[in-house]
């Protein structure tokens, strides 16, 4: 008996041993071959929610308030919350759940968040943006419920829609885009652009705010942009154009655009016709590997802040990566 108990716990180290071994491997991979951008980013704060079954993945920042407000999904299909993390007192965030326009919980695949004017504008990866009152988000308590204003569809149901996967605000414009990748992320052939470089199959449209109009946004199309694939937040700063592309276990990446070096034309968006402005290779200007499973984007104070899931609990890997922080990289990294 004594025997089989030693040789039991014979096997029990060698496991806990090989785990051990196992987990240093995978934090010298995942951390060593993206070390230039943890030189160089800094930690903001943790992100909320990893413990808790919430799976990042937009991020904005709201200038008048100082709070940062970052959206996802939950693992079991539960209520999807809004985060808003106060920037004095970020170990303090509060969590919000959303609710739709009928006071029933949200719970589909928040990808994105943008604030502008009266409101505040959640893209559901599902061809709309669910629309909520502003300044209750950030007046509101923790655990409070945010009813939703109304929501938008990103287009005409009969006609071409943008899955609305990332929303970025550029002076007094939204940007709205969708996520391409083949067989798993298909998008319509009408999103398709022929480029010098290849073909891209993901659009972005833009509206213009306005306070007149209904939930703040006038849905007349201003122009569209054709972007290249796995695009999962995209942030503007000046003329350039900052996209944080990833997907899966792959590594991540942050690439800057030169908007003057877009390839200009025009497209048809539903009957409508707008300038279209193509967003390829020879127009990118540096670019810096990242993370696994970046999502969204924003710049606060000269530096891109990236929301991330890998440490969620749905993935796991990035609680020994240094994946529950999000990290704030200098704009002059992506070069």
């Amino acid at each position: 008996m004594k025997k089989a108990i030693k040789v039991v716990g014979i096997i029990l180290s060698v496991l806990v041993l090989l785990v051990a071994i196992l987990l240093v491997g995978v934090r010298i991979y995942f951390k060593g071959s993206v070390s230039s951008y943890y030189k160089e980013a800094d930690k903001a704060f943790v992100i909320p929610g990893l413990n808790s079954g919430f799976i990042p993945q937009g991020i904005h920042y709201d200038e008048a308030g100082n709070q940062i407000y970052m959206t996802g999904y939950s693992k079991d299909n539960s209520s999807s919350p809004l985060y808003v993390i106060d920037r004095e007192a970020p170990r303090s965030p509060k969590r919000i759940e959303l609710l739709l326009e009928d006071g029933s919980v949200y719970n589909g695949h928040a990808s994105g968040v943008a604030a502008y004017g009266d409101y505040l504008y959640v893209a559901g990866y599902d061809d709309y943006l669910y629309v909520y009152d502003r300044e209750a988000a950030a007046n509101a308590s923790d655990g409070d419920g945010l009813q939703a204003k109304g929501q938008i569809l990103v287009g005409e149901n009969d006609g071409i829609t943008i899955n609305a996967g990332t929303v970025t605000v550029n002076g007094d414009q939204l940007m709205v885009a969708d996520f391409y990748r083949p067989e798993s992320h298909e998008t319509p052939d009408t999103h398709t652009v022929d480029t010098e470089n290849g073909v891209n199959r993901a659009l972005a449209v833009i509206y213009s705010f306005d306070p007149s109009a209904e939930l703040g946004l006038d849905l007349t199309p201003v122009c569209v942009y054709s972007l290249p694939d796995l695009v999962q937040g995209l942030a503007w700063d000046g003329n350039d154009l900052y996209l944080s592309t990833s997907y899966g276990l792959a590594f991540s990446a942050i690439s800057k655009y030169d908007s003057s070096k877009f390839t200009e034309s025009t497209f048809d968006f539903n009957g409508q016709e707008v300038p279209l402005y193509i967003v390829n290779e020879s127009s990118c200007t540096g670019t810096i590997k990242t993370p696994p499973m970046s999502e969204e984007i924003e710049i606060i104070d000269g530096k891109l802040y990236t929301a991330c899931e890998s440490a969620s609990n749905k993935y796991i890997f990035g609680k020994f990566t240094s994946g529950k922080y999000c990290y704030a990289l200098p704009l002059e990294s992506v070069r």
